[in-house]
């Protein structure tokens, strides 16, 4: 299928990172990125009339991500990654380096139950709607709300309140790909080499409720092998 290789060559790589955010190592992201790329070229004649072939393809990476979490009886992490998630994260005037905020960021989404760390890659990495997520996730739109609310709240006891900005309202993470900030890129499958390198995305997340501080998510994401 011509059509499907090519998407494939051209998404590979995002869909791998977005693999790692949900499953926070490498090894377990390869795995399902290749769980889902299968799943998708055997749904491909699906997939292909969808309104977005990404949005079917996230879709596709979650259900693998959640397929793969249901079999493991308990979650790993790593000693340094508990020793991190463990700490209080202070903000980076205080002389916490990037690497050790993306690291200790990254731990504290395992913390979260998988559909929650679903929710949160989805809104906050993928920069989805909540109507979108709900479709991707197979959910409402009202859960999709209450499941952010409480996963911001679980993330917010693990980091600490220096994450947290009172003044800034939700936008999306800032990519520097040329594209500006994520809301307006095309998310749309495109040709060529689109990498959509995240050197440092930084998200404001704002709760419904209106009276909830914001969480300030900064992380860098880089292909690791």
């Amino acid at each position: 299928m011509p059509e499907f290789t090519e998407f494939a060559q051209a998404r590979q790589a995002h869909l791998r990172r977005m693999a790692f955010l949900l499953c926070g190592n490498w090894h377990d992201a390869q795995d399902v990125a290749q769980t889902a790329l299968m799943n998708l070229c055997r749904a491909w004649h699906r997939a292909r009339r969808a309104d977005s072939i990404d949005a079917y393809a996230h879709r596709v990476v979650v259900r693998a991500y959640l397929n793969q979490r249901r079999k493991v009886l308990r979650q790993q992490m790593r000693a340094e990654e508990y020793a991190l998630a463990s700490e209080r994260v202070s903000g980076p005037d205080s002389g916490a380096s990037q690497p050790e905020l993306r690291v200790a960021l990254l731990a504290a989404l395992a913390q979260l139950a998988p559909r929650a760390r679903a929710v949160v890659v989805l809104r906050f990495w993928e920069d989805l709607s909540v109507e979108a997520t709900a479709e991707a996730l197979g959910c409402s739109a009202g859960t999709v709300k209450s499941q952010t609310s409480r996963a911001l709240s679980k993330l917010r006891a693990i980091l600490g309140d220096s994450l947290f900005d009172e003044d800034e309202g939700e936008r999306g993470p800032e990519r520097h790909d040329g594209h500006g900030r994520a809301g307006t890129v095309d998310h749309n499958h495109r040709g060529g080499d689109d990498r959509l390198r995240t050197h440092e995305a930084r998200r404001v997340a704002t709760p419904r409720s209106g009276s909830s501080p914001r969480l300030r998510l900064a992380w860098e994401t880089d292909d690791r092998s």
